[in-house]
């Protein structure tokens, strides 16, 4: 595994833990070879057809000068974009299209689907199974180049089996 490549779909938090704790025993190690080096980890293929990876719910807040019509303008480039009535989206939990690149955007009490267009998903950086994933089409296309202002986003992560 030494010349592969180990992308972390979830849990990169507790890698980091993980090796800081090492770190922080490692002068406690009788050997090289202590446990202290070691951690456990579930290996497996990316297009595994029993690996399923859960939704993540971004909430962003705090961007200096937002402004929803242009932000929508520039995902209409790549996105699909259609506003739900209130009365609709209220209810769900989930965009109205279950398919990688599709989300569910809420603005100031308005509601709106938004679906990757097919083949835009070639320009997500990284290998194929990895630009299927919501969470890379979601900050190469949304967080990170059609941000409202030059300003980082402040961003809350929910994790949901829903």
């Amino acid at each position: 595994m030494a010349d592969r490549k180990v992308y972390i779909a979830d849990g990169h938090h507790r890698y980091e833990t993980m090796l800081a704790l090492r770190d922080e025993l490692r002068p406690l190690a009788r050997s090289q070879r202590s446990s202290i080096e070691y951690g456990s980890m579930f290996l497996t293929r990316m297009d595994d057809p029993g690996l399923v990876i859960l939704p993540t719910h971004r909430v962003v807040h705090g961007l200096e000068g937002f402004e929803l019509s242009p932000f929508l303008e520039r995902l209409r480039s790549r996105f699909e974009v259609e506003e739900l009535p209130a009365s609709r989206a209220e209810g769900l939990r989930a965009p109205p299209r279950n398919t990688p690149g599709s989300y569910l955007l809420a603005s100031r009490g308005r509601y709106f689907s938004v679906s990757l267009r097919p083949g835009e998903d070639a320009s997500v950086p990284g290998p194929a199974p990895l630009r299927r994933l919501d969470v890379p089409i979601l900050h190469a296309f949304i967080l990170e180049r059609s941000s409202a202002s030059t300003a980082p986003p402040r961003s809350g992560r929910r994790t949901s089996a829903t």
